[in-house]
């Protein structure tokens, strides 16, 4: 079921928690929900533009993603130019001259799956300018990786707080602060 057919079944949630919730669960794990979360909170600091994103993800994230950014493909491949496919699938790879093919769109944010593009997150790791903002492996695995000129630290309070565990475990992200930025964080 869809979150609307969800909806249509069973009604609308009465509280925004529970319709947070049952989103949540009528999603399939693989949906970045955690990271379009972060894009979104984090959508005044990050810039503006083209995002190369996985395939499976693009109707999602035009969806519910900040409109700032532009998503590179989405489920409608047939409607998708020939070149632009064929150049998606060579960036894909992380092969020939991807670092060309992301200039060409002018991509400065990468949102993808770590399953079946590790051969992209590999050659951005290796690649200087890129670096990690944002992994997400309770759900499999989701990777963030940013070009920009500004990504702060912005720590956590001991009230924010969610959970016993870090989540993330890894940030790509170009001139990264090292020091923590939030007045009165605990770390």
């Amino acid at each position: 079921y869809t979150p609307f057919g969800l909806q249509r079944l069973h009604g609308r949630p009465q509280d925004a928690a529970a319709a947070a919730a049952e989103f949540r669960r009528s999603v399939v794990d693989r949906t970045p929900l955690d990271a379009v979360a972060y894009l979104q909170e984090h959508a005044a600091e990050l810039p503006a533009g083209q995002m190369y994103n996985s395939q499976e993800w693009g109707d999602y994230l035009q969806w519910v993603g900040p409109e700032q950014f532009r998503v590179f493909v989405n489920s409608h491949v047939h409607l998708t130019p020939s070149e632009v496919w064929q150049d998606y699938l060579l960036i894909h790879d992380g092969s020939g001259d991807w670092q060309d093919k992301l200039n060409r769109y002018e991509v400065n944010t990468v949102l993808v799956d770590t399953t079946n593009y590790m051969g992209l997150i590999r050659a951005l790791r290796d690649q200087d300018g890129w670096k990690e903002v944002f992994t997400d492996p309770s759900y499999f695995g989701q990777v963030l990786i940013m070009n920009s000129a500004h990504i702060g630290n912005y720590g956590v309070k001991d009230l924010d707080v969610e959970s016993d565990i870090v989540k993330i475990n890894g940030l790509i992200g170009r001139n990264l602060q090292s020091g923590i930025s939030r007045p009165h964080c605990a770390w």
